[in-house]
């Protein structure tokens, strides 16, 4: 029995599973670069790939405010730091080295708390006077609320003249 590639080979020519391959890597890199381009609609999208170790973010929209999650295992509130800079928001996790415990000594280190940071562009509908932010059990909660005149009404009765 051939192999699926041999069919392939043999239907298509000698370097199409090279061309498929080729393809299908050229449309990942699309992908990413569509998903990670800095945008101006209210999606928020980063305007830049996250580094490695940067946590994992959740984003979503209500009628009223934006939710930003962000999943930051081991960080405690004190180690972020918000900003708004440029019209964007600004995460930052700052890990400041621990002293070795006297008689200790690290044997294995597998894993470490490192510092990243993480910025988003927000949309001018953001009211910047409606912005707040808690941690609990390793999640920051970014609540970005819209300016009123952002905020679609509903069951508002529209009058025929």
């Amino acid at each position: 029995m051939a192999h699926f590639s041999d069919v392939i080979e043999n239907m298509l020519g000698k370097n199409a599973k090279e061309d498929i391959q080729r393809g299908i890597k050229e449309l990942n890199e699309r992908l990413n670069d569509l998903l990670n381009r800095n945008s101006n609609s209210s999606d928020m999208n980063s305007g830049s790939k996250p580094a490695a170790n940067a946590p994992a973010v959740n984003i979503i929209e209500a009628n009223d405010h934006f939710r930003v999650e962000v999943a930051a295992s081991g960080f405690t509130k004190e180690q972020f730091k918000l900003t708004l800079d440029g019209g964007g928001l600004v995460i930052k996790g700052i890990v400041e080295p621990t002293a070795p415990v006297a008689g200790e000594r690290v044997v294995r280190q597998e894993f470490a708390p490192q510092s990243f940071e993480r910025s988003f562009a927000l949309p001018d509908t953001i009211d910047t006077a409606k912005i707040a932010a808690s941690c609990n059990n390793g999640i920051l909660v970014i609540t970005l609320g819209k300016k009123d005149e952002a905020i679609v009404k509903s069951g508002v009765d529209i009058t025929i003249q």
